[in-house]
């Protein structure tokens, strides 16, 4: 997984590429988050038009990304996911717990 950021206002929007999975390859993503966090940004949009699938413990990632925004008053919303992703985030309830947008501008305009 890789991804690439921009600011949009005070909102961070992280373009997922790939696959978003647990273990190794979720390190960038998870010390991006607590990089985040720690300058203030609590203000998170995660891009899923480039994802190609996601597992438990990519779930995992994004459920303690999106408690920590949470915690701190913020929020950590999902858009634009393809319909393979937008399955796995139904099929496990996500779809009911995170703000999700069919594409970033409406959800960066959800704040």
């Amino acid at each position: 997984m890789k991804f690439n950021e921009k600011k949009i206002d005070d909102i961070i929007v992280l373009e997922i590429e790939g696959n978003i999975l647990g273990g190794h390859s979720a390190e960038p993503l998870s010390t991006r988050f607590a990089e985040l966090m720690k300058a203030g940004n609590y203000k998170v949009v995660l891009d899923l038009s480039n994802a190609n699938w996601i597992n438990i413990a990519g779930l995992g990632l994004m459920m303690g990304g999106f408690t920590a925004m949470r915690n701190h008053k913020g929020d950590l919303k999902l858009a634009a996911a393809n319909e393979r992703i937008h399955q796995q985030l139904g099929s496990a309830n996500y779809l009911e717990i995170f703000d999700y947008h069919a594409d970033v501008d409406a959800a960066v305009a959800s704040f």
